[in-house]
């Protein structure tokens, strides 16, 4: 019995140590990559960006960051992308720290581990500033993102524009892990918006429907579930970030839908893009990942440089639909990449 103790507690230390040797190894591998002083060139400073959402939506904002922080001589490091070993969130997190990054760019995940780590690298007097989903608002120094009643009031004008004579029955997708904050203030707003420029009258009935947006696998079959047991199916269907705008665009053609369910997409890809293009998306309320990426940057350096910085950020909205998606695509055109949902979707004759 204590042999077998004996081996079993080696074995734990012997895991312990090989996890721990791996940790510090790919934060010193880390810190090789990203340090201060690349090749011949000195950088003023070094930026972590943590994202764990590799799409479109966030490569555009990441590229238009590194674009700004050459300008501003800061390196800016993807900390977790393109790694062998899959990290989370919180692994991210420590080694922007342990590799002693002069900011981080942040964008929180949905676990409750967000916060947490914020305050530790707050701690570590690295200053975090989070992008588009708000966290650890006492620890991190700023928050770049959208403004809750202003993207209620445009989801709102937009289901004015769609609302039929007969009974319009509305769904809203949400996610399981949103701050249930945010989508009430979003959700107040768009119904406010819609009672007060109904003009005509328009019968119509609103549910929330949570779907699971943590891969895209997950979203489909929660949309999928939706166009087989609702009943009826719903004539508007508003979508509340890119995974489900996404899915929502292939069942409307998996199911034989398009041009029977309007759906209204939030923020752009190259297939959010097409959908609209085609006219499978009726519009969606995208934000200027440009804006985003440069502003993270040097909000970041106004900190740096003076002490303070603003604690939050409102970014401009822009609803992009079939009349203006062309001349969107000429001023943003994102690369695809590997993995992702770009050209996933069949864009032809529904079966």
């Amino acid at each position: 019995m204590k042999k077998g103790m004996t081996i079993m507690t080696g074995g734990v230390v012997l895991i312990t140590v090989l996890l721990a040797a791996l940790y510090l190894y790919s934060a010193s591998r880390l810190a090789r990559l990203t340090q201060q002083n690349t090749g011949t060139h000195i950088y003023d400073r070094r930026y972590a960006f943590v994202s764990m959402d590799q799409s479109e939506l966030w490569q555009a904002i990441y590229d238009s960051a590194k674009e700004q922080a050459e300008l501003e001589n800061v390196y800016l490091e993807w900390i977790g992308q393109d790694l062998v070993m899959n990290y989370t969130l919180e692994d991210c997190m420590k080694i922007a720290v342990a590799s002693k990054a002069d900011g981080i760019l942040l964008n929180p995940d949905k676990s409750g581990e967000a916060e947490e780590m914020i305050a530790s690298a707050a701690e570590a007097g690295i200053p975090v500033i989070t992008l588009l989903d708000d966290k650890g608002e006492n620890s991190r120094i700023s928050y770049i993102g959208v403004n809750s009643y202003q993207m209620g009031e445009l989801y709102g004008k937009q289901v004015l524009q769609c609302l039929k004579e007969e009974d319009n029955h509305i769904v809203v997708l949400t996610d399981q892990m949103t701050d249930n904050n945010n989508t009430n203030l979003l959700y107040s707003q768009m119904l406010q918006t819609i009672e007060n420029g109904n003009n005509r009258n328009h019968t119509y009935d609103i549910t929330l429907y949570q779907i699971n947006t943590a891969t895209s696998f997950d979203a489909e079959e929660d949309i999928r579930d939706l166009f087989i047991q609702a009943d009826p199916v719903p004539d508007i269907m508003i979508c509340l970030d890119l995974v489900s705008t996404e899915c929502a665009a292939q069942a409307l053609i998996d199911y034989n839908e398009v041009g029977k369910v309007t759906v209204i997409g939030s923020y752009a890809s190259d297939t959010v893009y097409e959908a609209l293009e085609k006219g499978i998306l009726y519009s969606t309320i995208s934000v200027d990942t440009g804006e985003i990426g440069q502003l993270c940057v040097t909000s970041m350096n106004e900190y740096h440089n003076l002490g303070n910085v603003s604690n939050y950020f409102n970014m401009r909205l822009e609803v992009i639909n079939q009349k203006n998606v062309a001349k969107k695509r000429e001023t943003e055109e994102p690369e695809e990449q590997p993995g992702l949902q770009a050209g996933r979707l069949i864009f032809g004759q529904a079966g």
